[in-house]
């Protein structure tokens, strides 16, 4: 679970997903897989998501489909009603040393029924879960080759801790009552 930060913009590193893994991914994952899963427990919004090589990419021969990563919300971690936020291009050489990001959409879809703005898609709430996929598998015309790990950058939205029931628990014992002898 990533830990709460207390305000600003944070960048989410590979140790910090609920694997707690620092491996990279291949970048030939076939269309499909997960690629890492983060858990949250407090509110806020995506602003940037993407990707960091770890060695470079390379479509041994050209590009037969470009790869593509996408960025997906779990409301309330039931991936069943999985939410696409964002998408990303996985680059042929795209080198170590760069981070090749996408802007995570924040505009709100304007709602038909009332006509006012609803909630951003983004907004994420403690519990939720954001999840890096394979959205196209890439295809070289001969090889692929390459790592990448996801990276993510996230702003946090102020909240009560009344607001986040999902994941926080009061657990202080009640105080003993207090008591007055005449």
């Amino acid at each position: 679970m990533y830990v709460q930060p207390l305000i600003g913009l944070y960048t989410v590193a590979p140790q910090m997903f609920d694997d707690a893994g620092t491996t990279a991914l291949l970048l030939s994952a076939s269309a499909g897989a997960t690629a890492k899963i983060l858990t949250l427990d407090f509110p806020c919004v995506p602003i940037y998501f993407g990707y960091r090589p770890t060695q470079i990419l390379h479509y041994g021969g050209g590009i037969a489909t470009q790869g593509v990563l996408g960025l997906y919300k779990y409301p309330a971690g039931v991936a069943a009603n999985k939410i696409l936020l964002a998408q990303v291009n996985l680059l042929d050489a795209s080198a170590p040393g760069g981070q090749y990001m996408s802007r995570v959409p924040v505009t709100p879809p304007l709602a038909v029924s009332e006509g006012h703005a609803e909630e951003p898609a983004g907004n994420i709430y403690p519990g939720d879960v954001l999840a890096f996929w394979v959205v196209t598998g890439a295809a070289g015309s001969s090889y692929l080759s390459g790592l990448y790990q996801p990276v993510l950058v996230l702003q946090r939205r102020g909240a009560s801790y009344a607001d986040m029931a999902a994941c926080w628990f009061d657990q202080t014992p009640a105080p003993a009552g207090i008591s007055k002898s005449i």
